[in-house]
């Protein structure tokens, strides 16, 4: 269901989100020089297991479930797949988690936790969120996309 809003709030709202996407475009691109460093510390778990790194969506995929970290994509998966994402680095901890019709931030250990209170990703709602097809975690450097 739809929610309507007010002209205060959609103001509101719209300039939240140009922040937060301003922050992450900042934060993303000044990853990429910064990008080795961080890498070196992050633990990476899929579905309960650590591993080395996480796999890459092929060619061809409808839809696209695409984790950056310090601007740097770090794993992608084909949308509709079922898994449980822990990043842990030095600046802390998130759960991302995907089921076959939606994928959110399930926790992070940031301040705030603006990025777990992110309404889900579906289908359906990629074009009214007000954050598009992202969710971001700007203290923890982290962010989820979904591209077509």
């Amino acid at each position: 269901m739809k929610r309507k809003l007010n002209r205060k709030s959609w103001i509101a709202a719209s300039c939240a989100a140009v922040l937060v996407i301003a922050g992450a475009a900042f934060f993303m691109a000044s990853g990429r020089q910064n990008a080795g460093n961080a890498r070196g510390s992050v633990i990476l778990t899929l579905d309960g297991k650590e591993t080395a790194e996480l796999p890459r969506a092929g060619a061809g995929t409808e839809k696209t479930v695409i984790i950056t970290l310090d601007g740097q994509e770090i794993g992608s998966f084909p949308f509709g797949e079922e898994h449980v994402i822990r990043i842990r680095q030095e600046t802390g901890e998130n759960t991302v988690r995907m089921t076959a019709d939606s994928v959110w931030m399930e926790d992070a250990d940031c301040p705030g936790k603006d990025c777990v209170q992110m309404e889900k990703m579906t289908a359906d709602n990629l074009e009214s969120r007000i954050m598009g097809a992202f969710i971001i975690c700007l203290p923890h450097r982290l962010a989820i996309e979904i591209r077509q």
